[in-house]
């Protein structure tokens, strides 16, 4: 979802080799600064337990699991409606 924001706003990607570079890219989109460090916070904490997953190979526990849900589904919602053209 942060990639289809980048490339809406920017036409680019926002993926880089490492978390920092994404979340640094996602900061420069031409978005209201107050919504967009809540959606950096979402985003950070998922990419932190994505980082737990992945790179450190530990299971997440479910009380993790719940907390990306709730990262996740707050971020996807902010996304989806700043994924629209205004007319």
């Amino acid at each position: 979802m942060a990639d289809a924001l980048a490339a809406f706003y920017t036409g680019q990607r926002s993926a880089g080799p490492r978390y920092e570079d994404v979340v640094r890219f996602f900061r420069t989109l031409p978005l209201e600064r107050k919504e967009l460090n809540r959606a950096v916070r979402h985003l950070t904490d998922l990419l932190a337990m994505d980082h737990v997953a992945e790179d450190e190979g530990r299971r997440i526990a479910p009380s993790e699991g719940t907390q990306v849900l709730r990262h996740m589904t707050r971020f996807r919602e902010w996304a989806a409606t700043k994924l629209v053209r205004e007319k």
